[in-house]
């Protein structure tokens, strides 16, 4: 009979081993994005030029009614600080793909190996969905920039912080992007069999919910049409999600059915030995 000290380190063992993984794959990761980060800051001059797009935009739609807008930097830092935040914020994003094959190289021991399959192909397409979402925040903010400062007052002139706008700019496009990917997740948890899809419709309401809030939030114009632009295909998306994870599901029972549809007292296939 082991010790009670070899049994603890036999029980810890595959946690610590958990652990050391879970170290490796984010120090990878770490570097990943601080190397993608480094190469942002070479290109930030091309980079600021494609962030300062919509609200070049939204001023010169402004300008039409009047309204004057400035970008300015406050601090002395902020220069700085600016350069830094986008160089790190385009890092994360061109290191996505690379995040999400670790991601899937962490979880793939939990997982069957038909599991597997379907975790590859739907953490394949995070990648364009996140993509999806940042296009599509991009190209609706102009319209949603329009709208706030339409609401400056006569003879008053809008003096904008550029930290303060590219830290909205970059809280939108993340935002988009992760509302996008968050059903891939969804299909995850199925897989791993934290979460089922009746769980997943049986709150169907409450998703609804926390669509509409966070499409309220993302746009802050007020327009229920904008709302619901961005709510609509996000609860979709969720709802194809949870198609699939039905699916997935049905396909789990059928395959628990064949396994057990052998009779206790029907007689196996025995193969005769050589005598």
């Amino acid at each position: 009979m082991p010790a009670p000290a070899l049994r603890s380190a036999r029980a810890e063992m595959p946690l610590l081993a958990h652990l050391t993984e879970l170290r490796r794959r984010l120090l990878r990761s770490v570097i990943a994005v601080s190397l993608a980060a480094c190469v942002a800051w070479y290109y930030y001059d091309q980079l600021f030029a494609v962030l300062r797009k919509p609200l070049d935009q939204a001023v010169t739609a402004a300008a039409q009614n009047g309204t004057q807008v400035t970008l300015s930097m406050t601090t002395m830092t902020d220069a700085f600080t600016l350069r830094l935040q986008v160089s790190v914020t385009a890092g994360v994003i061109a290191a996505a793909p690379y995040l999400l094959f670790h991601l899937w190289r962490f979880v793939t021991p939990g997982l069957h190996k038909h599991e597997k399959r379907w975790v590859v192909s739907f953490l394949g397409a995070a990648t364009p969905l996140f993509a999806l979402g940042v296009a599509f925040a991009y190209k609706t903010l102009p319209q949603a920039l329009v709208v706030l400062l339409g609401f400056t007052p006569d003879k008053v002139s809008n003096i904008i912080p550029v930290p303060v706008y590219v830290s909205f700019l970059l809280r939108m496009l993340l935002v988009f992007g992760g509302g996008f990917v968050a059903p891939v997740f969804i299909v995850v948890l199925n897989l791993a069999g934290v979460l089922s899809a009746k769980a997943l419709f049986s709150k169907w309401r409450y998703i609804i919910l926390g669509c509409a809030l966070f499409g309220a939030v993302a746009t802050p114009t007020g327009d229920p049409f904008n709302m619901a632009l961005v709510a609509v295909p996000i609860i979709v998306i969720i709802l194809g999600a949870g198609m699939v994870c039905w699916m997935n599901e049905r396909l789990r029972r059928t395959r628990t059915t064949n396994q057990e549809s052998l009779a206790d007292d029907e007689p196996s296939v025995l193969h005769p030995e050589s005598q």
